[in-house]
């Protein structure tokens, strides 16, 4: 299936499986690999991203789900949504 995201600023079209997570699309699809893989249950924050303007982590939202508008990733997020123990930008 098509899926439409915005992120970073950028408008895209990406193919996912209904059952794949936005964290997987993104690292896999558009190569984005900052967007980090950790935990997989939500609960670390290095894949977490303003959706909407909520922060949400990638690992737990399926690309399927509902219209993502805008999805700035970890690495742009103001400090106040980070919610890891370390800066997973490295």
């Amino acid at each position: 299936m098509k899926v439409r995201l915005n992120v970073n600023g950028q408008a895209v079209e990406v193919e996912a499986r209904a059952d794949e997570m936005l964290l997987d699309v993104l690292r896999g699809e558009l190569d984005l690999t900052s967007v980090r893989y950790t935990c997989g249950i939500g609960v670390c924050g290095a894949c977490t991203a303003l959706v909407d303007g909520e922060p949400i982590s990638m690992c737990i939202l399926l690309a399927s789900g509902p219209p993502v508008r805008s999805a700035p990733l970890h690495r742009t997020l103001p400090k106040e949504h980070r919610r890891c123990c370390k800066d997973s930008s490295q």
